[in-house]
This record gives C-alpha cells, sequence and structure tokens, in this order.
C-alpha cells in the first residue's frame, strides 16, 4: 500500500475511533465541549478518509466536495470553537 493512501487510512480511522470515545464520554458526562469534540473530529475522519480514497483512485467532484466541507470548514471551525 502507497504511503499516500495508508497515513490517511490511518488517520481516518484513529479519528473515528477517538470520535466514538468522545461520544461515550459525552452520553456519561453531557458537556457541551464533548459534543462538539465529537462531532470535529467525526469530520476530521470523514475528511481524511476522502483524502484516502482520493490518494487510491483520484480527485472527483463528490470526493472534493466532501473532504472541504467536513475537513476544512466544519473540523477547523467545530475545534476551534470548543477551546474556550
Amino acid at each position: 500500500m502507497d504511503m499516500n493512501v495508508a497515513i490517511p487510512a490511518l488517520t481516518a480511522i484513529l479519528a473515528a475511533v477517538f470520535s466514538v470515545a468522545l461520544l461515550d464520554q459525552w452520553r456519561d458526562r453531557r458537556h457541551a465541549y464533548q459534543a462538539v469534540w465529537c462531532l470535529g473530529m467525526l469530520f476530521f475522519a470523514i475528511g481524511s478518509a476522502c483524502e484516502a480514497i482520493a490518494a487510491a483512485s483520484g480527485w472527483n467532484e463528490t470526493i472534493y466536495r466532501t473532504w472541504y466541507l467536513t475537513a476544512l470548514r466544519c473540523a477547523c471551525s467545530s475545534l476551534a470553537c470548543s477551546r474556550s
């Protein structure tokens, strides 16, 4: 497997695992910042998965739009909002 595919794929898997862990924490404690971090990590996982798919098969409009909306727009903004 090419490293340009393997690294984003591994990143997507780890981000998805962390997102599930954050969702579990949010269910127990109900802190708003945990829900925001969960969504941010989920969006990051989707964006990383898009990058892995694109590295394996090439970019197309659907993959690029999904990557742009999740990785750049939603993940960065939601993670930045949870700092306060």
